[in-house]
């Protein structure tokens, strides 16, 4: 029998591991070893610091194991050469270092990216109580930011998706966003 590996969105890398040891495997590829039937498994798939694994026994001629990072979604947000008005598809606050960006089918982590000159180290927040501009550093979810790319890039977020985010509006300008 055959393991199919399926990770949910954007890895860094999958491995398995079975009572031969640990390997790394591509995904959506099957694994290329054969095992008996009743052979258990654990599939881990990372994302930068994130991980996630699931648990398999193989069965019949090809085992599929679905393997999500932290029961979370990873969202693919497309950026454009230069500025691009973006707000976070997740309901949680955001840390610019745990944004994974790739650029040409590198995948690098913010400051790789901004290292090898693909993005601004700069993302813009808007303060409503000056009226102003600000550099930050965590992006909060309803919020607008801009961020400057090079290069076409795919910044990758993960998070949990949701349909209730409420952003409080203030008398006079702001900048908000839509999931």
């Amino acid at each position: 029998a055959y393991v199919l590996v399926n990770a949910s969105g954007f890895t860094d890398e999958i491995t398995m591991t079975d009572y031969l040891g640990a390997y790394q495997v591509d995904i959506g590829a099957d694994t290329g070893q054969e095992w008996p039937d009743g052979t258990s498994f654990t599939v881990t798939a990372t994302l930068g610091s994130w991980s996630g694994c699931n648990n398999g026994t193989v069965s019949g001629s090809l085992t599929q194991v679905d393997v999500v990072i932290n029961n979370i979604s990873i969202f693919a947000v497309s950026l454009s050469e230069k500025w691009n008005l973006v707000s976070l598809p997740v309901n949680q606050t955001i840390s610019k270092q745990d944004i994974m960006v790739q650029v040409d089918h590198l995948n690098l982590t913010w400051f790789e990216a901004v290292s090898s000159g693909f993005l601004l180290n700069y993302v813009y927040g808007w303060n409503t109580d000056s009226q102003s501009y600000v550099i930050v550093d965590e992006l909060k979810p309803g919020e607008g930011y801009w961020i400057y790319t090079y290069n076409s890039s795919i910044i990758w977020i993960m998070g949990t998706e949701s349909d209730d985010i409420v952003t409080d509006l203030t008398i006079e300008w702001n900048l908000i966003g839509l999931p």
